[in-house]
């Protein structure tokens, strides 16, 4: 079955979410431009439980496949809950503005903890790790989700949690603009997607948590018997929401028949600058680099309704997208390193740099840029912190009926171009789960009557310590 996205409605948005629209234009702006909004599938019920409906191989989405033409993409059949979608979920003011601080929150920790250190352009988009993360969530067991929530900042609360990511991600549909005569369109959307191995029963609390916040159902594929088929399809399912941006996002061997689960999510965005630089007064500039060296660049130079201002020393720059709700904020610090500010930017600090902007007529000057960011070992991040538990015990004991899963690799890409035109951006990660390994034991060894024992050094054989219990309870 061919997932579509939902259509961008305004009038669908709650009362609640309504009054938040002209602050969070600006408090959900973080610099990695990492947007997004909820996958939103649908067809027809299958029968009272869940649909079930197959996708063909080489139909629908699986169509135009040339990621990797050596490898033929697997059938799947995608199995939903006939739960409906909540399109006004009940969410606090209070909950809705703590889960977008902890998307910023996240954001700068993420930057500052996880991108490759050896780049000099990096983006990450900490809204895809948290959609992703969202996925999981409900199919974590108490001490699972304590350990999600202490890491990427999610309500404690599972029913707040799931609300408060369904709510913003109905806010963030409602940003996409159809083209006009003047104005290209405004693209902007998030796809989700739970793959799981053929042979497993998903539990049906599951399904309906999924179907009702996140609006998804899971796509049911053969791992087992066919690994790299299965990657390849996941792989052109990424390259597809992403319009083929983020092509490759599993590379190879990163799927086993020992593979049980992998929760997806890819974001898109691109928009047309509210007002576009003329391309004719783009000219060859110096730059200094982060290692303070000074190199020549295409600079992007025009008069801009822009807010700006100088905050402590570094320079803060807005510029609007189309119809201003989404835009892309600059901090550069004017004396001191990119690093200092990297290290010292938080949630708090954010607000009150764009809090003391002016918005005015200026003339603005900055480079164009195009890049890729690969972190084909993201788990290396979630191992250092509370989510090391999702790594080692079955905590996801809530998706699958036989067994719990434990996560085996996390693996995370971008993309970002900045031109006289506008900017594109777009991210996708995927988070693959395995059983938990059992241990093979030999024989047991029980030591439970009286005994010599020795202490000694293997290498030398030279006994330190010599001695026999024969009763341990005196």
């Amino acid at each position: 079955m061919s997932t579509h996205f939902k259509r961008f409605n305004q009038d669908s948005l709650s009362q609640s979410s309504s009054s938040f629209k002209s602050w969070l234009c600006y408090a959900f702006l973080p610099v990695s431009l990492c947007f997004g909004c909820g996958n939103h599938s649908t067809g027809e019920q299958a029968n009272p439980n869940h649909e079930m409906q197959s996708n063909p191989q080489g139909e629908s989405e699986l169509e135009g496949m040339e990621s990797n033409p050596e490898l033929e993409a697997s059938e799947y059949t995608l199995i939903r809950s006939d739960r409906e979608h909540d399109d006004s979920p009940e969410v606090s003011p209070e909950v809705l503005s703590q889960h977008i601080m902890a998307n910023q929150e996240f954001s700068f920790t993420l930057h500052r903890e996880a991108v490759p250190k050896d780049k000099a352009n990096v983006m990450l988009s900490a809204w895809s790790v948290r959609q992703a993360f969202a996925l999981m969530l409900p199919g974590a067991n108490e001490r699972g989700r304590e350990a999600i929530s202490a890491t990427l900042g999610f309500d404690l609360d599972l029913n707040n949690a799931l609300r408060a990511t369904n709510e913003l991600n109905d806010e963030l549909d409602a940003r996409q603009m159809e083209e006009s005569e003047s104005q290209a369109p405004i693209i902007l959307r998030s796809a989700n997607s739970i793959w799981v191995d053929h042979d497993s029963e998903i539990q049906d609390p599951y399904l309906d948590m999924i179907s009702e916040h996140l609006d998804t159902g899971v796509y049911m594929i053969d791992f087992k018997g066919d690994p790299e088929g299965a990657q390849q399809t996941i792989n052109t399912w990424v390259e597809e929401k992403t319009q083929d941006r983020i092509q490759n996002l599993l590379p190879r061997n990163t799927i086993s028949e020992l593979t049980k689960t992998v929760f997806t999510n890819a974001v898109f965005f691109k928009a047309p600058w509210n007002n576009p630089f003329n391309e004719q007064a783009t000219t060859t500039a110096p730059f200094m680099t982060s290692a303070g060296e000074e190199v020549m660049t295409a600079m992007m130079r025009g008069e801009q309704y822009a807010s700006a201002a100088t905050v402590d020393g570094t320079q803060v720059l807005t510029l609007p997208f189309r119809d201003h709700q989404l835009a892309m904020t600059f901090l550069m610090p004017i004396e001191d390193s990119v690093t200092e500010l990297e290290m010292d930017l938080n949630a708090e600090r954010w607000a009150d740099l764009l809090s003391q902007q002016v918005n005015e007529l200026r003339i603005v000057t900055l480079p164009k840029f195009k890049f890729e960011t690969t972190v084909p070992e993201l788990g290396d991040y979630f191992k250092e912190k509370e989510t090391n538990l999702l790594f080692e015990s079955g905590a996801i004991d809530q998706v699958l009926s036989e067994q719990a899963l434990v996560i085996s690799k996390i693996v995370h890409k971008s993309f970002i171009e900045i031109t006289e035109t506008g900017g594109e951006a777009s991210a996708a990660t995927a988070i693959i789960a395995t059983e938990p390994s059992i241990p093979e034991y030999g024989p047991e060894v029980v030591i439970d009557r009286a005994f010599l024992f020795a202490i000694h050094d293997q290498t030398t054989g030279a006994i330190l310590f010599f001695g026999k219990v024969g009763n341990p309870s005196k």
